[in-house]
């Protein structure tokens, strides 16, 4: 082998760990902004695929510390945020009070949380396992 094939390498796995450290990034920015929008919140499960959609991440419900699923703030007896559909919302019709803070530009855009989470699952970011409604465990995000 020769030193040009060695430094390709060293480039790949460089730019790998960077990617790898952003990936990590956008989850706390994910994070942040589910904090905010659940304030009794204290985790999201998250759904991670490998089967029927290839290496694809979700938010899934919300619990409480006490692990209890939490809709969060509530309008005339339904949720502001269904956690059930608070992923797929692109980030422009999330609050931008909320999102300019932790995405900036990008909160105007198409783009949802799902989309991020799939991302920086396929960047190579782990999720933490861990308790999920106290009777299953699984992949989640802490947001306290």
């Amino acid at each position: 082998m020769d030193a040009t094939s060695i430094d390709a390498i060293t480039e790949m796995d460089l730019a790998r760990a960077a990617l790898k450290q952003n990936a990590r990034m956008v989850i706390k920015a994910v994070s942040a902004v589910l904090g905010q929008l659940y304030p009794e919140g204290a985790y999201v499960s998250l759904i991670c695929r490998e089967i029927d959609r290839p290496d694809s991440a979700r938010i899934g419900a919300v619990y409480d510390a006490q692990q209890r699923s939490h809709i969060g703030p509530a309008r005339k007896g339904h949720a502001i945020y269904p956690p059930s559909r608070i992923g797929d919302w692109p980030l422009r019709r999330l609050p931008k009070r909320i999102t300019r803070q932790h995405f900036g530009s990008h909160a105007d855009s198409d783009r949802t949380m799902n989309d991020l989470l799939t991302e920086a699952y396929r960047a190579g970011a782990h999720f933490p396992h861990g308790l999920r409604g106290g009777h299953s465990y699984g992949p989640r995000i802490d947001i306290r």
